[in-house]
């Protein structure tokens, strides 16, 4: 029988979150699932550790939602002893060589450590190996049922924070680009944001969403914060998030908005 398959969810800011991290790591499930049935997709979630393990009729494109680090199309297979889990992994396992293994080990009762098992499916695997620069990287996650997927099946995810958890946000721009540029900050750091204008490109941002984006066309706020007193200078790994959450080419113009490189 074949092995199951399924989407593995990363996040990292959540975790640094403290007495918050049990809060934010709701939310971001429930923002997985909500996000899914907008598309008319059902899934199941548990929580394994730091991962969001999510079963049944996913899409990696989910990797737009906010809050989300990456994630990993990989095969789930049962705890099993040492000898028939290295066997298993060898089994699904398609990756170019040179080849690196790294295992993470959640469930420290496994009678291996992390390297102890790398080094078992590297040999099962008999291909070359280069630890320093490896074409296929080869990942094992041993937690409630064991997680095995290459560097090939990761897709990248555009972090921050789970939509709305800071709050609400009214955004009003003159300059439509600003506009759009502020609503997906904003809403990468965690706001639900009402933009007051259909600045073009929101329908990509909402698409990045778990619920559906709400213009609220009423005058600017007496009191309130201009994100960019000036020209807007984003750092490029910021602005290559936003681009991400607009569908990976972002939206015509906004590459102005971009910090030139140091150096």
């Amino acid at each position: 029988m074949s092995p199951d398959t399924v989407l593995l969810i990363a996040y990292s800011e959540i975790a640094l979150k403290g007495k918050k991290r049990g809060f934010m790591e709701r939310a971001l499930a429930s923002s997985i699932r909500r996000w899914h049935e907008r598309r008319g997709l059902e899934v199941r979630l548990q929580h394994e550790g730091g991962r969001l393990v999510v079963e049944g009729a996913f899409s990696a494109e989910v990797a737009r939602v906010p809050g989300v680090h990456h994630v990993a199309r990989a095969f789930a297979l049962e705890k099993a002893p040492p000898e028939e889990l290295v066997e298993a992994i060898a089994e699904v396992v398609k990756a170019e060589p040179p080849v690196a293994v790294r295992v993470k080990r959640g469930d420290k009762r496994y009678p291996l450590t992390s390297v102890e098992l790398a080094a078992k499916v590297g040999e099962a695997l008999g291909l070359p190996v280069d630890l320093k620069s490896p074409r296929t990287a080869i990942f094992v996650e041993i937690r409630k049922r064991v997680y095995v997927y290459t560097s090939r099946d990761v897709r990248e995810g555009v972090g921050g924070l789970p939509y709305g958890v800071e709050g609400e946000v009214g955004v009003s721009y003159r300059d439509p680009l600003k506009g759009l540029l502020a609503s997906a900050l904003l809403a990468r750091r965690g706001a639900r944001v009402f933009p007051h204008e259909p600045y073009p490109g929101l329908e990509a941002l909402a698409e990045a969403l778990p619920e559906p984006l709400i213009i609220k066309r009423s005058p600017p706020p007496v009191a309130g914060r201009d994100l960019f007193p000036g020209e807007p200078c984003v750092p490029q790994r910021t602005l290559s998030k936003v681009k991400l959450m607009l569908g990976g080419e972002g939206v015509e113009g906004i590459d102005r908005f971009g910090c030139p490189r140091a150096g």
